[in-house]
């Protein structure tokens, strides 16, 4: 069975447009950092983003399952695709937390929590024991 520089395409084809949402995601997610005004806005396009790229995933595994042949091993193609999903997936992990981290504890009703840097100032020196 011979493989056809068409059928080879589909897969890269895919690959692309999959790493192009990645691509997508981290610049919304660039934008989201940079503009606490449009976190709402911002987390829900890249949480599209993230939905887009998983019918590629969906579409890649589908290919890939149902060809005989193809032009890298499947697992391997399968690995690619996983890969490239796992950055989106942490990108809109991220955006989805951040309305709650830019808003802080005392917004949320929670108690405020000291800052890294309050704490190592608080802390004795190296070395030492602290006294009760």
């Amino acid at each position: 069975m011979a493989l056809s520089s068409k059928r080879d395409g589909a897969f890269f084809a895919l690959l692309e447009r999959q790493a192009g949402k990645a691509c997508e995601a981290a610049r919304t997610f660039r934008d989201l950092a940079g503009s606490f005004s449009e976190i709402d806005r911002l987390a829900d396009r890249i949480a599209e983003i993230e939905h887009e790229a998983d019918v590629l995933t969906h579409e890649l595994f589908d290919k890939v399952a149902s060809t005989f042949i193809t032009p890298l091993d499947k697992e391997d193609l399968r690995d690619l695709s996983q890969a490239l999903d796992d950055i989106k997936d942490c990108i809109e992990g991220r955006a989805l937390a951040a309305p709650r981290r830019a808003l802080g504890p005392r917004a949320l009703g929670g108690p405020a929590r000291p800052s890294r840097w309050s704490e190592v100032a608080a802390a004795p020196p190296s070395g030492t024991v602290a006294s009760p």
